[in-house]
């Protein structure tokens, strides 16, 4: 069983097709000639592509001879159009994730880990589930946008800001009075975002994460435990 487990919310059953695990040989969008080890659970982008990323300008090509350096998490912007990829394999739903917000990372949790009994209760309050679609800018550029899985109405009204996204581009903004948010439709005729430019989704991941924690001995896990006690001992020169 993959160490993600793919699981599409309710709504989402009827819009689109199961997820299917990828082989490395034929895997969607992605531009890779020979098939990949499996040697990790993610992949990175090549070497070659890392160095010709250049600072500041990485994803505005539309020749599709570059690829942008690195793809994070985040939203929408609310003033650029954004569409969410239509191939299934590009997407990832019920992902255990911790976020450090004070050190502003991202850290995978390993689903034997998180659904275990060796994570203190604390940490794994921390953590959260996210369901992770790949979506590309009217910029040329590329993010994760993730949506907490949760009960709430932000939860609700994200998941259908993204059925709009498949179908096209959209403006999302935020409605915090209705805890909602406005979707605009685009009218333009926007170029499709360069799908293909992009590594298999699992490389999108190795990228976005910051570490993967495996154990409850784990160094973020021991830093949040420790309540700011480890950051007052290394400041003052110790372990």
């Amino acid at each position: 069983m993959s160490v993600f487990q793919s699981e599409f919310p309710e709504n989402l059953e009827e819009r689109v097709p199961s997820v299917t695990p990828t082989n490395g040989k034929t895997n969607g969008y992605a531009t890779t000639t020979t098939a990949p080890k499996a040697q990790k659970k993610f992949r990175s982008v090549s070497a070659d592509t890392a160095r010709a990323a250049k600072k500041g300008d990485t994803a505005k090509s539309r020749t599709g001879k570059s690829r942008q350096a690195s793809v994070e998490f985040g939203k929408p912007p609310k003033h650029i159009w954004v569409k969410v990829c239509a191939n299934s394999t590009y997407r990832q739903f019920n992902v255990p994730v911790f976020i450090d917000k004070d050190r502003d990372t991202v850290h995978y949790v390993a689903p034997e880990v998180y659904e275990g009994d060796e994570l203190p209760e604390r940490f794994k309050r921390a953590c959260t589930l996210m369901d992770i679609y790949t979506a590309g800018l009217a910029d040329g550029s590329f993010f994760l946008w993730t949506i907490n899985v949760s009960g709430s109405k932000w939860r609700k009204a994200a998941v259908r800001a993204v059925q709009a996204a498949l179908d096209g581009y959209v403006l999302v903004e935020a409605y915090k009075p209705r805890s909602t948010y406005m979707i605009t439709t685009c009218e333009e005729d926007i170029p499709e975002p360069k799908w293909e430019t992009l590594p298999p989704f699992e490389g999108l991941l190795e990228q976005a994460f910051d570490t993967t924690i495996t154990s409850a001995n784990d160094e973020v896990v021991n830093r949040y435990m420790s309540g700011g006690f480890w950051e007052e001992m290394d400041e003052q020169g110790g372990e």
